[in-house]
């Protein structure tokens, strides 16, 4: 769905209120406001614009009477009550209510919208809430969602419109229900969490995101963004060691006639096909190989619409059929033909080396967009499936068949029904896919197949958001929502929609001509991309915190993962119990807070009981590798490693040298070594806050390597590192010789912090 569409639709409605406090935790569910009209009048709701309001017994969702609104004369106008002073900041709420068109009225769109003046800045916003996009005169149809009031206004209005500007319709049983109370300091300032790894929920495929519509192209400088630039957000998006580490490509296979690989009719359906391949795809090819080089693997390739020649309304746009599907009267049917041509997107990039894991054939089937749109309904949808399943078995290619990306989480539940409940549909479809923008992703579909949540992304507003908080475009806000996506929906896949894009985008980087900016959204994606890997498994988690949420998740490797956001607006300390680890586990803490992007913040060696601090409105983000030996207190003589990995815990003491070797791992966190410690070919060595009274001499490492915020009285010398993306940092050192680096790749980095080196720093190490 296209940047028009998010300015307009999005995740969570705006509401809000003048009350600058936030009170003691209230009981939840509460509602806090309701209308059923049963008294005969319209209970404070008001006209915008032209809409004439009046209570009516012609119609009743229940009771007996509901709110009949006429008289509009464009799509904005329609019934509002003001909700001013009754919400509070940062609680969650739900909003439902029921319509039905007046009597007559053809199948139309209404949706529940909020007007909205926030303190901070004074301008007008408007934020839909919920939308449904076939109401019609013969049944009550629910509109419901979800939001949570970032900030105190100074108006608010939650008003029911329809892009229809003269249908009239009927509204009742309006509810507004706290799910969630506002943050609050008085809130315990312990809570409790368990972790079973040993108990497996879904396994993940992984995270994504999108440059469709030439964005991949403004990427690779079309609008002049500099190559030193490219290769930086290039950096961003794909590193898996320091940025985020996306895993999946959503490629857009176009059907305008200046990008389509087919884009004039060859003279029918069965006339030899005259495709066009330019080798580029605005910018996708580029981007692609890029994202292979980075170690990604899936690439995920759909199309929004077929070329206008297929379709019943002879536009690649404004929505239309395909010809051919049940109920179209075409006089040609387009079916096989666009699905060898869906096909032939497939073979082209076989030819530039690009292998497509995963194909679409429609995206938001449901939504008619004055871009590239094509509508299916259930029954049109079944049947294209065969078809494409048959042409994909025919070609002899490895492909996933996705389906149906609807705009809506609950409209792709009809999908997913309607394709299950035929046998020969479902077992063509391997993956079900649907978006969140008119319903949130927040219950499984009715499927035992992978589930992708193939694209949201929060309202990009009027203005460029680089916040952590207090903005319904802040990377909290994201957070959230990934966590409720894969916990709730028991999402496989998290897919974004653009990574990097242009003006004000909720995408996590902005590209603005030569240069870019990025969002703290970025650094909330990646505390899970980054971490929880393709063939991930969550796992079950568990907290008592009230306005806490956590989950868990184990790597193929063997390395665990454990997200916990705290929205509180109190720091919090937690108590997590951990299941299925080994008896030691080495474990990193990273921060994401409105000071801290995905920081490294401290490193231990821990037992299965974890104390974590949890600062006020945060990510933290802790990553767990077993350790195969661990070492407390004190121990004489010399230590060899040459296998596995040795963690030298807090307190603990080696007095002799150290000695890795070829595949063994040393971690040592506030230890002290009374020795020379040595390795060569080794996995993995991080010194950290660790005393060491001789040299360290580190060469030919092949994983990680860091030495950091510790005190060595000798010379260190770092040779022949290869590390690959992870990179080699050796940072806030003090160090009682030279400091000598040749040949390693990353070249080290002090994480801006300086080493007080006594001696001098040569090769790569000088300016460390």
């Amino acid at each position: 769905m296209r940047r028009m569409l998010l300015a307009v639709a999005g995740m969570l409605g705006l509401m809000t209120s003048l009350l600058a406090g936030s009170p003691a935790a209230a009981d939840v569910p509460e509602v806090v406001f309701s209308s059923d009209f049963e008294d005969g009048t319209t209970q404070g709701w008001f006209r915008r614009g032209t809409a004439v309001l009046a209570a009516s017994d012609a119609q009743a969702h229940g009771g007996s009477y509901s709110l009949l609104t006429t008289g509009r004369t464009a799509g904005w106008h329609g019934p509002a009550v003001d909700l001013l002073g009754t919400l509070v900041p940062r609680a969650v709420y739900e909003v439902e209510a029921y319509v039905r068109l007046q009597e007559g009225s053809p199948t139309t769109q209404l949706q529940m919208t909020v007007q909205f003046v926030p303190e901070s800045t004074g301008q007008t916003r408007w934020q839909q809430v919920a939308s449904e996009p076939a109401v019609t005169d013969q049944s009550w149809t629910e509109l419901r969602g979800q939001y949570s009031p970032p900030e105190s206004g100074f108006e608010l209005q939650l008003y029911i419109e329809s892009p229809d500007p003269t249908v009239s319709y009927y509204v009742d049983d309006v509810t507004v229900t706290m799910i969630e109370p506002p943050p609050d300091s008085e809130l315990p300032p312990e809570e409790t969490g368990r972790v079973d790894f040993a108990t497996k929920r879904q396994h993940i495929d992984g995270f994504g995101f999108s440059e469709a519509f030439g964005r991949a192209a403004v990427m690779n400088g079309s609008e002049g963004l500099t190559p030193e630039n490219q290769r930086k957000v290039l950096d961003l998006l794909l590193n898996p060691e320091t940025g985020a580490g996306f895993s999946i490509l959503r490629l857009h296979i176009a059907s305008t006639p200046e990008d389509s690989i087919q884009p004039e009719d060859p003279k029918g359906p069965d006339a030899e096909p005259r495709y066009e391949w330019d080798g580029y795809d605005m910018g996708q090819v580029w981007l692609a190989k890029h994202a292979m080089d980075y170690g990604l693997e899936r690439f995920y390739a759909d199309a929004w619409s077929a070329p206008g020649y297929m379709k019943t309304n002879g536009d690649e746009a404004n929505g239309g059929m395909l010809c051919g599907v049940p109920g179209t009267d075409c006089d040609e049917d387009w079916r096989q033909a666009y699905a060898n041509y869906l096909l032939q997107y497939v073979r082209f990039y076989a030819d530039e080396g690009i292998r497509i894991t995963d194909l679409g054939f429609t995206n938001e089937p449901d939504f008619t967009a004055s871009y590239s749109s094509m509508r299916f309904d259930d029954a049109q949808i079944v049947d294209f499936v065969k078809a494409m399943g048959q042409a994909i078995d025919r070609s002899g290619l490895d492909l996933n068949l996705v389906c149906c990306d609807a705009a809506g989480w609950n409209r792709q539940v009809d999908y997913t029904r309607a394709i299950e409940a035929d046998p020969q549909s479902a077992a063509w479809v391997d993956i079900h896919s649907g978006h969140s923008y008119v319903s949130r992703a927040r219950s499984p579909l009715p499927t035992d197949d992978p589930v992708w949540m193939s694209e949201y992304a929060l309202p990009s507003g009027t203005a460029w958001v680089e916040a952590w908080d207090g903005n319904p475009s802040a990377g909290l806000v994201l957070a959230n929502d990934i966590h409720d996506t894969l916990t709730l929906a028991e999402a496989n896949a998290y897919i974004t929609w653009f990574g990097a894009s242009v003006g004000f985008t909720a995408a996590p980087i902005q590209l603005d001509g030569p240069d870019f900016n990025v969002s703290s959204r970025l650094w909330a994606t990646a505390a899970y991309s980054r971490f929880i890997r393709p063939d991930a498994f969550r796992v079950e988690a568990q907290t008592s915190g009230q306005l806490m949420k956590i989950s868990a998740y184990e790597n193929s490797d063997g390395s665990k993962v454990i997200n916990v956001i705290n929205n509180r607006e109190s720091g919090v300390s937690l108590d997590l119990a951990l299941h299925g680890v080994s008896s030691s586990s080495h474990v990193v803490t990273y921060l994401t807070d409105e000071t801290h992007s995905l920081e490294r913040m401290e490193e231990s060696v821990t037992g299965s009981d974890l104390t974590v601090e949890l600062p006020p409105r945060s990510l933290t983000t802790l990553v767990l590798h077993d350790c195969t030996t661990s070492i407390a207190g004190s121990r004489t003589g010399p230590l060899t490693v040459d296998s596995g990995v040795t963690c030298l815990a807090q307190g603990s003491r080696i007095a002799g040298p150290i000695s890795v070797r070829s595949g063994g791992s040393l971690v040592a966190v506030d230890a002290s070594v009374d020795g020379p410690v040595a390795a060569s070919d080794a996995a993995t060595v991080r010194l950290v806050g660790t005393t060491v009274r001789g040299p360290v001499r580190v060469s030919d490492v092949t994983e990680r390597l860091l030495i950091s915020q510790s005190e060595i009285t000798g010379p260190v010398a770092v040779t022949g590192v290869q590390t690959g993306y992870a990179p080699v940092a050796i940072s806030g050192n003090t160090i009682g010789g030279p400091l000598s680096c040749e040949d390693n790749s990353p070249s080290p980095v002090n994480e801006g912090k300086p080493n007080a080196v006594v001696g001098p720093t040569s090769g790569q190490c000088v300016g460390l």
